[in-house]
């Protein structure tokens, strides 16, 4: 008989992670101690549990900047004049990226909880991408205020955070939690997608 939980949640993101800690996650299963298995998805762990015998994963965490995106019907919101959207070749290129969006629904309606980080200035984006380029200057290196605007607004054109992650931060049959980002890189709220849809429509 498997005893009370113990308690431990062993928490691993790379198969090196996986191979340190199995000694342990083998020993509690020995004992018929239950623990919590949580894998964050930096690397798959392919058929690694069943080799070395230890359960699959708990929980897994799977994050990315389009998790979770879904197309858009009503294309006309692509010639809103939205930031990015500036010439009809991005509008073109923008609308054939949301018709993509469609094959990634049989893996969105595999995910349990979706929680969407949503950054209602979605232009602080721009500053954020500079600062983080500061120390790659001072070397030599890094983009320049140009160039980190094309960069930035290439992944615009592609989902765009006023588009399609608006509509997922407001949209109570797939999303789960909304946890609004402030300018300062904080946690300014967590809301219900019915909360952020009325507070940032």
């Amino acid at each position: 008989m498997e005893k009370e939980h113990s308690g431990i949640a062993i928490i691993i993101g790379t198969k090196a992670e996986l191979i340190k800690c199995m000694p342990i996650m083998l020993e509690l299963q020995k004992q018929k101690r239950r623990y919590w298995f949580i894998h964050t998805g930096q690397h798959p762990l392919g058929g690694a549990c069943e080799t070395f015998g230890i359960k699959k994963p708990d929980f897994i965490f799977y994050d990315g900047w389009m998790l979770g995106a879904r197309r858009v019907s009503d294309e006309s919101i692509f010639e809103a004049g939205l930031p990015a959207l500036d010439t009809p070749e991005h509008i073109q290129f923008a609308k054939d990226i949301n018709k993509k969006l469609s094959d990634y629904e049989p893996l969105w309606d595999m995910i349990e909880f979706m929680n969407v980080l949503f950054v209602p200035h979605y232009h602080i984006s721009l500053k954020w991408r500079d600062q983080a380029e500061e120390i790659l200057r001072a070397q030599g290196r890094g983009m320049s205020s140009e160039q980190i605007r094309e960069f930035v607004y290439y992944f615009w054109r592609s989902v765009h955070p006023a588009i399609q992650i608006k509509n997922l931060a407001h949209d109570s049959t797939h999303t789960q939690q909304v946890t609004v980002i402030a300018d300062d890189h904080s946690v300014r709220e967590i809301l219900t997608p019915l909360e952020a849809k009325t507070k940032y429509p």
